[in-house]
């Protein structure tokens, strides 16, 4: 996170737990701030292919599990490039 703070200027941080990536993301967002995930931008551990080869469909793992992201920072766009950009502010 030092990193991060050194290059980039960070307005909010979300620790990714139970709840998912966008329900504590929407937590550090100001009222009627909204946001679009890409899903498909990061590289997804082994373990969630293994739950839906068992049945647990998509949308139960993303608002369950973190799916390899433990930290979410917002940041201007202009600082997007001093991280992995999973998605943008609407």
């Amino acid at each position: 996170m030092r990193d991060l703070r050194a290059r980039a200027d960070l307005k909010a941080l979300a620790h990714v737990t139970g709840g998912g990536i966008v329900g504590n993301l929407t937590r550090v967002l100001h009222g009627g701030v909204g946001l679009e995930i890409d899903w498909r931008s990061w590289e997804r551990p082994p373990v969630y292919a293994w739950l839906d080869e068992h049945g647990v469909d998509e949308e139960e793992q993303r608002r369950v599990f973190n799916l390899g992201i433990g930290m979410c920072a917002v940041v201007p766009e202009a600082d997007a490039a001093a991280g992995l950009v999973i998605g943008r502010l609407t």
